[in-house]
């Protein structure tokens, strides 16, 4: 792997820790570019995989400075982990949300499978926004993400 450079001596975290996958991206603040980024099954050991994603971004991202570095984790599974490393819990729909508005103003529709539930998130601009949730096991389990473009 090695150590990353990039113009920016702050990086931020995202970390989902869902019922069962983990995922992680590291994103340089000052250009939003996607440095780094991993998706596994956490096989119910949530805390490990995350402790093994902050170790490799750790190692790819030696010259940047603790202090400077800002966590935030949603999912399911991030209640026992997200204290202990200083994470900031970001409601998962909320992120969505808030991620779809800014890279896709024109989308009016998000769903959201996971590994226990699904999300629906229908607005328009200015809206507060409604989400639906349903609950079972019977959603694919591999975390799938859609946006559906309406013509309006």
């Amino acid at each position: 792997m090695g150590n990353k450079t990039h113009r920016s001596d702050t990086l931020i975290i995202g970390i989902d820790v869902g019922s069962t996958t983990a995922k992680a991206t590291v994103v340089d603040p000052s250009t939003n570019e996607i440095l780094w980024s991993d998706y596994q099954r956490h096989h119910t050991k949530q805390a490990e995989n995350v402790l093994e994603f902050l170790l490799t971004i750790g190692n790819e991202f030696q010259d940047v400075k603790q202090e400077n570095i800002r966590v935030f984790m949603t999912g399911s599974g991030i209640g026992p982990v997200a204290p202990h490393i200083g994470a900031k819990f970001v409601q998962e729909v909320n992120t969505v949300t808030m991620a779809v508005e800014h890279l896709h103003p024109d989308v009016r529709s998000v769903i959201e499978l996971g590994g226990q539930d699904a999300k629906k998130d229908k607005a328009k601009k200015g809206d507060s926004y409604d989400c639906k949730r349903k609950n079972g096991n019977y959603y694919s389990v591999k975390s799938v993400f859609t946006c559906y473009r309406l013509q309006g």
